[in-house]
């Protein structure tokens, strides 16, 4: 599979070079297990600055292939650019990592690989979750406080008693919650993070990215109705989650998989600001984290 796998790096200007270092560390330490090229993107350097020359230099042991890009979009308009450059056309995988992306484990890109192998497997990553942005803006909202109903005056004294909390909670309802009931499935709701993940070209040609110029944009892509695991799903495929222990996760299993946002999250293969941040929490606060990804406490086997 020599030259048919490409890795694919997203260094952006006016990241801290030690992101792109510490990448470039754990990408040196861990041995990939099959042959493949990497392709760093940079996003929105200027050819003669010092960053630039900066984050090549850390790259000098390294072999790699550089792709310049202007800073419009986000992560996912870098990726959708690799994948319409004819210089890349001749690539069958694609493996994408952000710019927080820390490699956990030897034999990563072997890991990914071999679930991408398995039958009827369109998507595979390091991470998942069963998030809704709909469900967690419907958790949010305050509950209203009961109205008096014993006499017509005790209703009135209610009413006005709530009345600018309610347009208060009226607000925050239309606002959120209607606009996230369009635009997101309740929970549980599958997805696989766009960060470590992999597939072949030709599930990635068939995917619609959408025009994704911001935050909002990005979150719809990796969670929407119209997610990237979504239309894979619809595609009659299956998306699994990997483990650094080499084992695939259907999603009934993700809960158990010991990756995103579970207990120590031992079983990580691909680290990112997100699972970093998890991991500076408090035992209770832990426990949050993980329902907002999996649920009830009921649910979670951590």
């Amino acid at each position: 599979m020599n030259n048919l796998v490409c890795v694919v790096y997203l260094a952006r200007f006016g990241n801290p070079l030690q992101l792109l270092d510490s990448f470039i560390r754990s990408y040196q330490s861990h041995i990939a297990g099959i042959d493949h090229k990497l392709l760093v993107i940079f996003k929105g350097f200027n050819s003669d600055s010092t960053e630039l020359a900066l984050s090549k230099q850390l790259l000098k042991n390294v072999e790699y292939t550089q792709f310049d890009i202007s800073d419009d979009g986000l992560d996912i308009t870098a990726y959708q650019k690799v994948l319409s450059n004819p210089s890349f056309s001749h690539f069958e995988r694609f493996c994408f990592f952000n710019s927080h992306s820390n490699i956990c484990s030897n034999d990563w890109l072997l890991k990914l690989n071999l679930a991408l192998n398995q039958k009827n497997v369109g998507l595979v990553g390091a991470t998942g979750s069963l998030y809704s942005f709909f469900s967690d803006h419907i958790n949010r909202l305050p509950k209203l406080p009961p109205l008096e109903f014993n006499t017509g005056q005790a209703l009135l004294r209610s009413i006005l008693k709530t009345g600018t909390w309610s347009l208060a909670w009226l607000n925050q309802f239309f606002c959120y919650v209607l606009v996230y009931s369009i635009q997101f499935d309740r929970f549980p709701n599958p997805h696989i993070r766009t960060n470590g993940i992999m597939a072949k070209r030709e599930v990635l040609e068939k995917v619609s990215f959408g025009h994704i110029k911001n935050k909002s944009d990005a979150y719809r892509f990796e969670s929407g109705k119209n997610s990237l695991t979504k239309q894979v799903l619809r595609m009659g495929l299956q998306v699994m989650i990997v483990g650094k222990n080499g084992q695939f996760f259907s999603i009934d299993d993700w809960n158990v998989s010991h990756t995103f946002w579970q207990g120590n999250q031992s079983n990580l293969l691909i680290s990112d600001n997100q699972t970093r941040y998890y991991e500076t929490l408090s035992i209770e606060e832990k426990k949050t984290f993980e329902q907002y990804a999996w649920g009830k406490d009921d649910n979670l086997q951590t």
